[in-house]
């Protein structure tokens, strides 16, 4: 346990410092995987975007921009964790995201991709 705190604690500290290669509204849309459903990626303030889980009503994520393409995830509720994630870029447009969820839920990560 302690572990993965130091872990989420470097992840925090790599916050706020650098730019993701694209402008935030080219993440915020819609995205789609086939045994989940979809999820609206909105932009929130200057620089954080929120994830809405649309298959489950109390279900959040926030999205910071670390470093290197890299997001933190963190959920809202906290239960189901804090993971880092990254956007699959193309041609200086977005194509897809991967998102984890606790082990306890799912071990394998959900690719969703983006409809518009």
């Amino acid at each position: 346990m302690n572990e993965q705190v130091k872990e989420i604690e470097t992840w925090r500290n790599r916050i706020g410092e650098n730019n993701p290669k694209l402008c935030l509204e080219k993440y915020v849309g819609r995205y789609y995987n086939q045994l989940y459903g979809s999820i609206d990626i909105t932009k929130i303030g200057s620089n954080k975007l929120k994830i809405k889980f649309n298959s489950h009503k109390n279900l959040s994520a926030i999205l910071e921009y670390m470093d290197n393409e890299e997001w933190l995830m963190t959920y809202d509720p906290i239960s189901n964790g804090i993971f880092k994630t990254k956007f699959e870029i193309g041609k200086n447009k977005v194509n897809s995201i991967n998102i984890k969820v606790s082990d306890f839920i799912e071990f394998d990560a959900y690719k969703f991709t983006k409809a518009n």
